[in-house]
């Protein structure tokens, strides 16, 4: 369908919107665009362990301050999962809801359109500004009995659900052979299953861990940003007390000294001597003796 321009009010009104702040956040990376963008699609992709949940949560909890959120379970229960937000802050659980995936129905959760349809209900009940998935990529929404054609179905879902509901930020897992300490930079593309829902999201962070020796380094990539160029680059996590206290942002030289320090695959093995080669004289002073 062809359109015609739109009117400077709309420009204006677009500018407004994006330099407004709803969700505030401690975290650079999230003020760097001014918080967590209204109608929108987040993402976080990293490993087993790097530490994306408990970032997760810290967000969580920001978001619940003055917000009402939907808490999207796949794999814990709401026991596990809200010891840390009770000790980060009790008081923001008013404002939150939770849904574990393996309590929804048979019928809901083993067809995909029922399924969306039901997420789609839970979302209009709990009245929530932002709905928050852990951990899309080993859930419902990224089931492989739907294949890829599924899961590419949930991110044209999901992209469209943003633009009429609310905001998602979902939490994925990456491929299972990037690893901590991984030889490049990973990428959105590194996301387990079909690579169309980060293609498709807006603000996408990816966090990759590196250890050295006896040192633990957790650092975050925006690599998307939608119209916030301040944002693109990498942060330091500060990690404390069992959760991330803030960030700061780190130049690439930095990273990049990081990432040449990494431990790695045969790094840390002893390394046997190597012999010295005999010399002539003692090698014929050897078969004199044996003679």
């Amino acid at each position: 369908m062809l359109k015609d321009p739109v009117s400077d009010f709309e420009i204006e009104m677009h500018s407004q919107l994006k330099d407004r702040v709803i969700f505030d956040s401690r975290y650079e990376f999230l003020r760097a665009h001014n918080g967590l963008r209204p109608n929108c699609l987040h993402g976080l992709i990293g490993t087993t362990g790097c530490g994306k949940s408990t970032l997760f949560k810290c967000v969580i909890t920001e978001a619940a301050a003055g917000h009402k959120v939907l808490v999207w379970l796949s794999e814990e229960n709401v026991v596990e999962y809200q010891e840390l937000i009770n000790m980060l802050d009790k008081s923001v659980l008013k404002n939150i809801k939770f849904i574990e995936e393996k309590e929804i129905p048979g019928e809901y959760r083993d067809h995909q359109e029922n399924f969306l349809e039901y997420f789609e209900q839970m979302v209009e009940e709990s009245e929530a500004s932002m709905v928050f998935i852990d951990n899309i990529t080993t859930s419902a929404f990224y089931n492989q009995r739907f294949g890829f054609g599924g899961q590419q179905k949930t991110a044209e879902f999901l992209i469209n659900f943003v633009k009429r509901k609310c905001s998602v930020f979902y939490v994925a897992h990456t491929r299972s052979e990037v690893t901590d300490n991984y030889g490049k930079v990973v990428t959105p593309e590194d996301i387990r299953g079909s690579k169309e829902l980060p293609l498709v999201t807006e603000y996408f962070y990816i966090i990759q861990k590196f250890t050295t020796e006896d040192k633990q380094f957790n650092v975050l990539r925006v690599a998307k940003y939608r119209h916030h160029e301040l944002a693109k680059g990498w942060y330091g996590l500060k990690y404390e007390k069992q959760s991330y206290i803030g960030d700061n942002k780190v130049p690439f030289a930095v990273i990049n000294k990081i990432f040449k320090m990494r431990d790695h695959f045969g790094k840390k093995l002893p390394t046997k001597p190597k012999e010295e080669p005999m010399r002539p004289k003692e090698e014929k002073s050897e078969q004199s003796k044996l003679i």
